[in-house]
């Protein structure tokens, strides 16, 4: 059973995942600390987020520190952009909102990175993908683990 995973080094603007970037993950699974390298030039299939597009996901995303990502650095132009900075902040990001405003993006949509688990009914037109437990279906038997 799953009950910690840390992902570094942190999210970071210079750091792009979809430019070959790798992080390490580690989990702790009850009975020890397992290592590994993620590599996100094999995580390119996002069909797995649930959709909701009349929805929004609560609280900003955190950082490793427990600090609330804010704007600029929690807004993303595309999906996917988005959705691997979600991934590299492991649990403290739990998916995206996607919303647009004429003043930013051209008007075109964003997607800021939200902590939340859980779809709310959105009164203003946002919609939401909600990360799943497994984002980059790695499995952490063939992917090199180290147990730490």
């Amino acid at each position: 059973m799953l009950r910690e995973r840390t992902v570094s080094p942190p999210n970071s603007r210079m750091n792009d995942p979809t430019q070959g970037t790798t992080v390490t993950v580690t989990e702790y699974t009850g009975d020890g600390f397992t290592e590994c390298v993620l590599d996100f030039e094999n995580c390119v299939n996002f069909d797995n987020w649930e959709f909701d597009g009349s929805a929004y996901l609560s609280g900003l995303a955190v950082d490793s520190d427990g600090n609330d990502i804010v704007h600029p650095d929690n807004i993303f132009p595309s999906r996917t952009e988005g959705q691997h900075a979600c991934i590299q902040l492991g649990s403290g990001c739990g998916g995206l909102v996607s919303w647009s405003h004429p003043s930013i993006n051209g008007g075109n949509p964003v997607f800021e990175l939200r902590r939340g688990r859980a779809f709310i009914p959105s009164p203003s037109n946002e919609s939401s993908y909600l990360k799943p437990p497994n984002p980059c279906h790695y499995d952490w038997s063939d992917i090199g683990t180290n147990k730490i």
